[in-house]
């Protein structure tokens, strides 16, 4: 219950989760959202075509420090090594 309270007031990040803090909650309720309007836009297949050629290209120019980074990912994921100055710069 404890993680629960903290993932949800926010004092623990999740990380890979977008997260949006309204900065005026009481100006949406529950009765407002039938009126909001947002036009979406949908991408044509050329479009989504150029931004997949773009993720693989930036992969490709980011590949070797995306793998160090992924080792201190794995490092750093593991119970004994969190403790590590080098994954909490907090604690150093």
């Amino acid at each position: 219950m404890v993680y629960e309270h903290r993932k949800h007031s926010g004092e623990l990040p999740i990380v890979g989760v977008n997260t949006f803090l309204n900065p005026d909650p009481a100006s949406l309720s529950a009765e407002d959202a039938d009126s909001f309007d947002m036009n979406v836009t949908r991408s044509d297949k050329a479009e989504k075509l150029m931004v997949i050629e773009r993720n693989i290209e930036f992969k490709k120019a980011h590949a070797v420090e995306a793998e160090a980074d992924l080792a201190k990912l794995r490092h750093c994921s593991r119970p004994a090594e969190n403790s590590d100055a080098t994954c909490n710069p907090r604690r150093a």
